[in-house]
């Protein structure tokens, strides 16, 4: 059958066993960062779930509405907290970036891998948002469904009252968020709910034969 991940309540994407017998998405193990790998080469097993603390696992996720299904992880806005599933979030086209970080110190140079993810209000300006599917693959252009492009943004260099505008484009900003979180929920849901599909091995009559002769 198919596994279900232990951090997140969707379906689908890769997954790699933890230390405890559980599934998880790889995706759900590089964000969360309590979590970590037992082998960094082959990204397997996944531990330290353990560490995760209680409140992480109480957070209600934004996008798909469900609270106690799996650990969130918070906008990286200063004073946001809203709160989302690392799968939804790719789902959702929520601003993820992964950076290598270079320290040098007293006791050499180290490196780490700086991690950010933002809600949809506070995605940094200029910055693509695919929507991406749970295994991370593209879905689709973030404008379909009738979204709104960026380009239909009022300009503010215009004459007209900068006051104005700027409410303008918070309303517009705040109604393409509502339609894509909106979209995003619509198609987990629906991963949650379809059945998994299961390949059957056809084989011919007479291989059949032959096998069960011999």
């Amino acid at each position: 059958r198919a596994v279900d991940c232990a951090l997140c309540p969707n379906k689908g994407g890769a997954f790699k066993q933890t230390d405890d017998g559980r599934w998880a998405h790889v995706v759900c193990a590089l964000w969360i960062p309590e979590v970590c790998f037992a082998n960094t080469v082959f990204l397997e097993p996944i531990d330290s779930i353990e560490h995760i603390p209680a409140a992480r696992w109480k957070l209600t996720c934004y996008i798909c509405k469900q609270r106690g299904s799996g650990a969130c992880i918070q906008c990286h806005k200063a004073n946001c907290y809203t709160a989302f599933h690392v799968t939804c979030a790719q789902q959702a086209g929520l601003y993820m970036k992964m950076e290598p970080v270079r320290e040098t110190g007293a006791n050499g140079t180290s490196f780490s891998v700086r991690k950010t993810a933002y809600c949809d209000i506070h995605t940094p300006p200029g910055s693509a948002r695919p929507l991406a599917g749970v295994g991370g693959a593209s879905m689709g252009s973030s404008n379909s469904e009738g979204e709104l492009e960026d380009d239909d943004e009022p300009s503010l260099g215009q004459d007209e009252d900068s006051k104005g505008w700027s409410s303008e484009r918070a309303k517009r900003a705040k109604a393409k968020s509502r339609l894509k979180m909106k979209r995003a929920r619509k198609i987990l849901a629906e991963r949650r709910a379809a059945a998994p599909v299961v390949s059957v091995p056809c084989i011919p009559p007479h291989r059949l034969s032959k096998i069960t002769s011999n």
